[in-house]
């Protein structure tokens, strides 16, 4: 069953009638189960991200938690290898219906883990996967290079499987294949954090994404743009856990033509050619350029060597740039199904604004106490047609 997408999850998801509850399953450095807890929830928090502002570590979280029952002495194995995997159970008391929602694999950050055995209370700070590679754990031991037009998606690979950096099994990586290289010799010094070598590397293609996704695999991709993706759910008026709105609407962010200059290349014949593409939104909806007149951005990339990859690039940022970067912050009673990289329907009013669309959800921050709140932040999705790029 896929949980986000099921009727009879959303059903318990958005419940206003409710007993919740958290799972703790330990796990060893293989994800694989040692033991679990059910704990009732004193306090704490759970966010999660998508792509943002380049930072890798996409979940975090603080739960102070009063088990059920006598702890069990597993518990006393959290060590800074194990990690745990976090499930919001709901009931829905109303309809005698209960799902627990998996909300991820995380680190313990151990020196914040603290055990109360008079109380039978568990406090537990917890860390995105990817800071088992930053500070926290792990710099290089020596130097690390890679040469000049190395490949950008295999040498993420190598940096994932090789024992002596990540050390992953190549079953707990997702890597899709690309066509864009490194451009320059890089060479990072010892104790350097691999989270930083990794974040370097991603710099150069802004049109790819790393995480560790909510199984604990370690992906790398092209990001996706979300504009065919089925709605996780549909957001009205009448939602029931609905608490409040706030809609923004940015003008300064409208482009409706992308230049990318890309690498000078040269050729055979000792000249050089340098590699671009433009992409112009020219007719057919309210922002482009005969409406609206010419809004240019120029992006240089000495990465992009060719004409393709200036034309991968300009498509990514002609999506960022053609449109309103309309965000949306929806506060709710928690629904643990809506998460990031969900995209949810929307047909809102309120007084004089009307607010409908796909829409993106970018991050969640979810209070876990008694009374606590979601916070849903979600961009629009365009789904525009522009399709008369040219050569420069």
């Amino acid at each position: 069953m896929n949980e986000f997408n099921d009727e009879y999850t959303r059903s318990v998801g958005k419940s206003a009638l409710r007993r919740t509850w958290i799972r703790v399953d330990l796990l060893n450095d293989n994800y694989i189960k040692l033991d679990s807890l059910e704990c009732d929830i004193i306090s704490g928090s759970i966010t999660i991200q998508n792509a943002l502002d380049s930072d890798l570590a996409r979940r975090k979280g603080n739960l102070v938690l009063a088990s059920r029952k006598d702890l069990n002495e597993d518990f006393y194995k959290i060590t800074l290898k194990n990690c745990v995997q976090i499930y919001i159970g709901i009931e829905n008391i109303a309809l005698k219906q209960q799902y627990e929602f998996n909300m991820g694999i995380y680190l313990l950050n151990s020196p914040n883990t603290k055990i109360s055995v008079s109380e039978r209370t568990i406090t537990l700070d917890l860390c995105d996967l990817i800071e088992n590679y930053s500070t926290f754990s792990n710099g290089l031991v020596g130097k690390l290079s890679f040469g000049a037009d190395a490949n950008l998606a295999e040498t993420i690979l190598n940096i994932a499987t090789n024992s002596n950096l990540m050390g992953l099994s190549s079953d707990k990586t997702l890597i899709e294949s690309c066509d864009s290289l490194i451009d320059s010799a890089q060479t990072f010094e010892q104790d350097t954090d691999l989270v930083d070598v990794l974040k370097k590397l991603i710099s150069l293609h802004p049109i790819y994404d790393i995480y560790f996704n909510n199984s604990g695999y370690f992906i790398f991709e092209l990001i996706k743009q979300r504009t065919t993706d089925s709605a996780i759910d549909y957001i009205d008026n009448d939602f029931p856990s609905l608490i409040s709105i706030d809609y923004k609407k940015n003008w300064e962010n409208v482009r409706n033509d992308i230049i990318v200059n890309g690498a000078m290349i040269s050729n055979d014949d000792g000249t050089t050619t340098q590699a671009k593409y433009e992409l112009r939104n020219e007719t057919g909806n309210e922002l482009s350029i005969d409406k609206l007149g010419l809004h240019r951005k120029v992006i240089s990339n000495d990465n992009d060597k060719t004409d393709t990859m200036c034309q991968s690039e300009a498509i990514y940022w002609m999506d960022k740039y053609s449109n309103f970067a309309e965000t949306l912050t929806l506060q709710m009673i928690p629904a643990p199904y809506l998460v990031p990289n969900k995209v949810i329907e929307v047909n809102l009013e309120y007084e004089d604004i009307t607010i409908t669309g796909r829409w993106l959800i970018d991050s969640i921050s979810i209070d876990l106490k008694f009374d606590g709140l979601q916070t849903v932040t979600c961009h629009k999705l365009y789904n525009q047609a522009i399709l008369n790029g040219t050569t420069v």
